[in-house]
């Protein structure tokens, strides 16, 4: 990976989430069939996955908004919605947060926007 893939100082990026999503308290039952489509045409709560990318030093907002771009483009081919990207360009690490069916869903989607993401977490819970 290369800086110039990403984005300086404390950066964010935010992406309005889903209408149809949230989710977060969803029980597993609802989780069993991630992206299924109900009679209402309102999608089913999938899991939350927080992923990291290391070596991405000096990365600007311009670069990490660039990244995150790349990624939405390619997203829907895995029912993938990637919510928000954070980044701190003095350790040179970057953080997203996404919903999917599965983390290896997270990664195809982030290897086709040509940034592998070096660990993806499911994130069951959140407050």
């Amino acid at each position: 990976a290369t800086a110039s893939v990403y984005g300086s100082n404390a950066v964010q990026v935010q992406v309005a989430h889903d209408a149809a999503g949230g989710g977060r308290f969803a029980p597993a039952a609802a989780r069993a069939h991630p992206g299924r489509r109900t009679l209402k045409g309102v999608r089913d709560a999938m899991a939350h996955f927080m992923d990291v990318h290391r070596g991405m030093h000096g990365i600007t907002s311009d670069q990490l908004h660039q990244a995150h771009q790349a990624d939405l483009a390619v997203e829907k081919d895995e029912n993938v919605h990637f919510e928000q990207a954070w980044a701190d360009p003095a350790s040179g690490t970057i953080y997203c947060l996404s919903e999917g069916p599965s983390a290896e869903a997270v990664q195809r989607v982030h290897e086709r926007a040509g940034h592998k993401a070096d660990e993806i977490h499911e994130v069951p819970l959140s407050v």
